[in-house]
């Protein structure tokens, strides 16, 4: 397993290298307004597309499971029917959006509409690259959708540099090239996964019903979780100048950038419960869980001391005041991580009303801290609300895990 997530973290960690050079082309040349926008309608659309989605990729480890079918089986029976899923929340997307945007343009901050209408376009394949990591994944071909990603990436860096500095299109023009990247990753990923699975092209209701209601067991969490990491960013938005938005999406980028690591052994923990079951899986992943941990602190300790360097060097003087939101946000890295590595094994042991009822309370507790802490303190009150919610996350994981320690060993008795 090693192997597998030292690969995956190399991939993952030269698609945000690759991905960072647009982050400073675009700082550069449009500034904290242009990263703003960016910000903006980034977060307004992948959270419509999370809250469509209705965790069905999360629990696709789940049914996998209970269907007694190997993945590739699964796949071949039950990709029509996703693809179906994807296509029928997409458009519960563009009306909910149509919808808001008549009823509460607040929401929307001082971002013009046609920027929204741009991105909006991309709802399927936001929608569908929620249940693709996750397909790759129990297919154990996570290595193929790291390729792609950062094939599309490199692909996408230099027609970005191109545009900008050679034909020095308008900032409109940048968005409609970042929103033809969005829809080519998508659509090579469902092509992708066909190849390897192939396709049964009958709608399966029983799986379509077992998917929802699994799902929606577990939507409750993605929802806690959707408040938990985009609730200051929507506030903000709504709230604070689009200049402030560029700036704390700058420091956020650099903490998610950050746990590239968890994430991916994350991804190959649910890969190992498809095939070795939960208890199995527990005892071979715990030394990753607090190797991981540890690697994860020492990181942030080195953060902390390079930040000047490292956020003068990549986005330049205009982005000082990131300095210490990036700095205060360091703590919620560690929490995070831990609560991410432990993560497999709600899902993987179907305790989908446990995790919900616990996301949920953590999302609600981190969108009224939010709210009160960016209106009275801005930038740090968002980072500070952030870091109270990671910090409850990770002691209720790990009294999770010690009860998991406990249950795998009474289990061999």
């Amino acid at each position: 397993m090693l192997h597998k997530v030292s690969y995956s973290v190399i991939i993952r960690v030269l698609s945000l290298a690759v991905n960072m050079l647009t982050f400073i082309l675009t700082a550069q040349y449009f500034g904290p307004e242009g990263r703003g926008y960016i910000a903006a309608v980034n977060t307004v659309v992948a959270t419509f597309a999370t809250l469509a989605g209705f965790s069905i990729g999360r629990v696709l480890v789940f049914e996998i499971q209970k269907s007694q079918l190997s993945a590739s089986s699964f796949y071949r029976k039950n990709i029509f029917t996703l693809l179906c899923i994807c296509a029928i929340l997409s458009i519960l997307v563009w009306i909910s959006a149509f919808v808001l945007y008549w009823g509460y343009p607040q929401l929307y901050g001082e971002t013009p509409a046609i920027y929204y209408v741009l991105f909006f376009i991309t709802a399927p394949t936001l929608i569908w690259q929620g249940y693709s990591s996750f397909i790759f994944a129990s297919l154990d071909k996570l290595e193929k959708q790291n390729r792609i990603l950062l094939f599309g990436l490199i692909l996408y860096v230099i027609a970005a540099y191109a545009a900008v500095l050679f034909f020095k299109v308008p900032f409109i023009v940048f968005l409609l090239l970042m929103v033809v990247y969005n829809l080519s990753v998508g659509i090579t990923e469902i092509v992708s996964v066909l190849k390897l699975t192939g396709m049964f092209r009958v709608f399966q209701l029983n799986t379509f019903k077992s998917l929802w209601a699994s799902g929606l067991k577990l939507h409750t969490d993605t929802v806690g979780g959707l408040l938990i990491t985009s609730s200051n960013m929507l506030i903000i938005t709504s709230s604070m100048p689009i200049a402030e938005v560029g700036i704390f999406q700058f420091a956020s980028q650099l903490i998610n950038m950050m746990v590239i690591l968890p994430t991916m052994v994350s991804l190959q923990f649910n890969a190992d419960i498809t095939s070795l079951g939960a208890n199995k899986s527990f005892e071979k992943h715990r030394i990753y869980i607090w190797g991981v941990t540890g690697v994860m602190i020492a990181g942030c300790a080195l953060a902390w001391l390079l930040a000047p360097l490292i956020i003068t060097l990549l986005g330049g003087s205009e982005f000082e005041s990131a300095i210490p939101v990036f700095r205060i946000l360091l703590i919620s890295v560690i929490g995070n991580s831990f609560s991410i590595l432990i993560s497999s094994q709600y899902s993987g042991r179907g305790y989908f009303k446990l995790v919900s009822m616990l996301t949920i309370v953590l999302g609600l507790i981190g969108l009224g801290a939010s709210y009160i802490g960016i209106l009275n303190y801005g930038l740090w009150g968002a980072a500070y609300a952030t870091n109270a919610v990671y910090t409850i996350s990770m002691l209720i994981n790990i009294g999770f895990y010690i009860f998991l320690a406990r249950k795998v060993k009474e289990s061999y008795k």
